[in-house]
């Protein structure tokens, strides 16, 4: 019954660490990185969709222009999968695009709101750092917790 109560507090305190290891994916350095995949992932995917798709005689750079089209969800309908790796590659493609502007559209709302901080959350003021002691005690409080759970006997 105990740790039904410490269980919402375990998974808050999860979430606090998980915010700030990815609170770097917003910054400059972290879009470029997902723009590098996003490239990755057209050039790769183009290539890989002319190799999966053979009944539409498709030269590399009529792949190249695919990918490109369907990451940026554009999709004249020129050329499109006719086989079930051509629409695997394709979602793979249309999800790299679909992410990246997602990471594009955050990535200025963070600016927005922490101006050129971005990347970088604001200093903490006195009831964010209230919050941070009284969750470093709550994690004291579940490792003894776990502690006595371990060393009880049955």
């Amino acid at each position: 019954m105990k740790l039904a109560r410490v269980l919402p507090v375990v998974r808050l305190v999860w979430l606090v660490v998980v915010a700030n290891r990815l609170r770097n994916v917003f910054s400059l350095q972290g879009l470029r990185y997902a723009a590098l995949i996003v490239f990755t992932v057209v050039v790769g995917g183009g290539v890989v969709f002319v190799a999966v798709e053979p009944g539409q005689d498709l030269s590399t750079w009529d792949g190249l222009w695919w990918a490109a089209e369907t990451v940026t969800t554009v999709a004249y309908g020129d050329i499109y999968p006719t086989t079930a790796l051509g629409r695997i590659v394709a979602t793979v493609v249309m999800t790299a695009g679909i992410g990246f502007v997602a990471l594009l559209t955050g990535a200025l709302a963070q600016r927005f709101l922490y101006g050129g901080n971005a990347g970088t959350a604001p200093k903490p003021g006195p009831d964010e750092a209230e919050m941070v002691r009284k969750l470093d005690e709550l994690s004291d409080q579940i490792a003894d917790l776990q502690k006595a759970l371990r060393e009880r006997p049955g």
